[in-house]
């Protein structure tokens, strides 16, 4: 997590000690008008000072509500204002330590594919939705075509889908770097996206690999996604990014997933199976050897255990539910561990999962305690000590699993994960909405509920951040900048202002520090702090910059604020025709990114102040006129 960015107790604590809604009439004008002023400008990384401290030192100041007090237009369903104002704060910091990322970084593969592949229209966004697509479309292709003739197609539509999902994948963060568009809700689609790929990519290779077993299929997709929650709390716990280590990361798993259908295409399914049981074999005998017990025990007397089952994929559900238990006593364990997480936080989480481990309790784990594998390999005894158990457990229907409601269900778990992503980057509790969504899948014979649910989240959540950080979701920002000193603001700033948005989405404005527009023209009739305040209750204008630059910008500030055209006034091209010579623009000119506007020339700040000189003075003299005659 990036320095200077508040805790999440900073941020609750702000949130409660704002005062009321209710603003005097003279501080009214100070609230911006429009929810498209982005507070990331606060962030202390990016402009060295927060929005905060700009009322410091200033007496009439001290009443203004924050820039985040905004409460206009603002949907405020799944984040308050203070809220969106630490998630526009958030910075992710790369964390895949993977050995294949690492690897294809190094040989230079993702920057080619980025610059010479990609073209500059193209939104990393974009790259995360068309990965998403491409995998949901495989899942229908695998659903529709499950007949043994078309093994080969299936698997091969897999392994392309699968492989372009890692390279847009690894292209979004790159692409988003080099167009400057790496924003916190760029990193929040993305989180989004793989928590979705997730679901249907896992159920798409579960599919092929064990046919019509739904209950493999269920317990696979959960087992999934329960490591995907737990990997994303212990990042919410450490508020920071989501780790990925050497071996352990997603290249690896693609990569082994990867190998395993391209097997799976060349050889067939019974082919692997096969093998598979001989390595199994192979192990088990392996490690008694190595351990010391065939000296002591005869074959025939481990033979049950050395020869696995005639059907591998009981055995892999056995794995897959062992792996779903100890995941979800991980992720119990470590909420009573963790301090940092909110009690609220906690409680949260472990009545979810809880409430939707009461299912998997019955379906699963009761079925398989209260049964024995019988000496014929073939059959099932049952377990006389517990009759009454496998009783309760008989009475859940064996049909009541299918795909679209194990899909649906595992759609549940990405709102639980996203939302926990969300609640890191906010700095804030885990939504209560929750919890009543949990219990959505109760409408009976149909997932209505909880697909209304998850679409109304997503939806509710990216279109609340967009209009608050004016920012598109699929369509790349060019980020407009423009400085000045905008002392006694009027209208011919406001259409600078106006004529510079016309090149782009977003202006940034920088405000000049006291002492650089004493040195440059003249000391300021306002306060640098005033001055910031009043540029940002303009309509055009996304995020102030305090005390930008007055003399020469620098390409490291330009990348630092994400800046991609700078707007100056025509006056210093045609004074400075030699971009060399320009002391102010030189950079941008050079880099070609700079556009001249013309003057206003109808009003300045200096035929303001000589107006108000002259009817001061004239006032002055007719008032000591009246008080002489008196």
């Amino acid at each position: 997590m990036s320095g200077g960015v508040a805790s999440r107790e900073t941020v609750q604590q702000a949130a409660s000690d704002l005062p009321p809604a209710s603003v005097s009439p003279s501080s009214a004008e100070h609230v911006p008008k429009s929810p498209q002023q982005s507070p990331k400008s606060s962030m202390r990384s990016l402009s060295g000072i927060s929005e905060a401290e700009i009322y410091q030192g200033d007496a009439n100041a001290t009443h203004l509500p924050p820039v985040y007090e905004n409460h206009g237009q603002s949907l405020e369903m799944f984040l308050t204002p203070a809220e969106k104002q630490a998630f526009t704060e958030w910075m992710e910091p790369d964390n895949d330590y993977s050995f294949l990322t690492h690897w294809l970084d190094y040989l230079g593969v993702f920057s080619f594919l980025s610059r010479r592949v990609l073209s500059e229209r193209i939104a990393p966004n974009l790259l995360c939705l068309l990965g998403l697509l491409a995998i949901i479309q495989n899942w229908y292709v695998v659903l529709q075509y499950d007949d043994i003739k078309y093994e080969s197609f299936t698997t091969v539509s897999t392994l392309v889908a699968l492989a372009f999902y890692y390279i847009c994948h690894c292209l979004h963060k790159r692409h988003a770097e080099r167009l400057m568009n790496d924003t916190p809700l760029t990193f929040l689609f993305k989180h989004i996206c793989d928590t979705l790929v997730l679901v249907f990519l896992v159920s798409a290779v579960s599919k092929m690999f064990t046919d019509s077993d739904l209950e493999m299929h269920w317990i696979a997709v959960h087992s999934c996604q329960l490591i995907l929650f737990y990997k994303h709390l212990s990042a919410y716990a450490r508020e920071a990014g989501i780790r990925y280590f050497w071996f352990i990361g997603p290249g690896e798993m693609v990569i082994v997933t990867i190998y395993f259908l391209a097997l799976k295409a060349m050889f067939g399914l019974d082919w692997l199976i096969q093998q598979y049981l001989l390595l199994y074999q192979a192990g088990h005998e392996m490690l008694v050897r190595m351990v010391g017990l065939d000296a002591y025990f005869p074959a025939r007397e481990y033979s049950w255990i050395s020869q696995p089952r005639p059907n591998p994929i009981t055995l892999m559900k056995d794995l897959c539910v062992s792996v779903y238990c100890i995941t979800f006593i991980a992720i119990v364990v470590a909420l009573l561990l963790r301090r940092k997480v909110p009690n609220f936080t906690k409680l949260s989480v472990m009545f979810i999962l809880t409430y939707r481990m009461i299912p998997t309790f019955f379906r699963f784990l009761i079925r398989y305690s209260v049964t024995e594998p019988a000496t014929s390999f073939s059959a099932t005894s049952m377990n006389p000590a517990a009759p009454s158990i496998l009783l309760l457990s008989q009475h859940i229907p064996k049909n009541s699993l299918s795909v679209e409601g194990i899909i649906v269900e595992a759609l549940f778990m990405t709102v639980v994960t996203t939302d926990i992503v969300l609640a890191k980057m906010a700095k804030r509790d885990l939504h209560p909405w929750l919890l009543l969504m949990c219990f959505s899948h109760l409408f009976p014979y149909t997932h209505v509920g909880t697909l209304f649910f998850t679409c109304f989240y997503y939806g509710a959540v990216l279109a609340d951040l967009c209009w608050h950080m004016n920012l598109p979701l699929l369509v790349n920002v060019k980020n407009v900048y423009c400085d000045g000193v905008f002392d006694l603001c009027h209208v011919g700033h406001k259409n600078l202002f106006r004529s510079a948005l016309k090149y782009g989405n977003r202006l940034f404005v920088g405000v000049c520090g006291d002492a650089d527009c004493a040195n440059y023209k003249r000391p300021p009739i306002m306060s640098h702090a005033e001055r910031c305040r009043e540029i940002m209750g303009c309509k055009a204008v996304t995020r102030v910059i305090p005390n930008a630059p007055c003399f020469g910008l620098t390409e490291e500030f330009l990348r630092q604020h994400r800046i991609h055209i700078v707007c100056c006034g025509s006056e210093y091209v045609e004074r400075f025709p030699d971009p060399k010579d320009d002391p102010y623009y030189r950079v941008p000119r050079e880099m070609g990114i700079a556009r001249p506007l013309p003057r206003y020339q109808s009003l300045s700040t200096s035929d303001l102040i000589r107006r108000i000189q002259s009817l001061t003075r004239a006032a002055d003299e007719r008032n000591d006129k009246s008080t002489a005659s008196s």
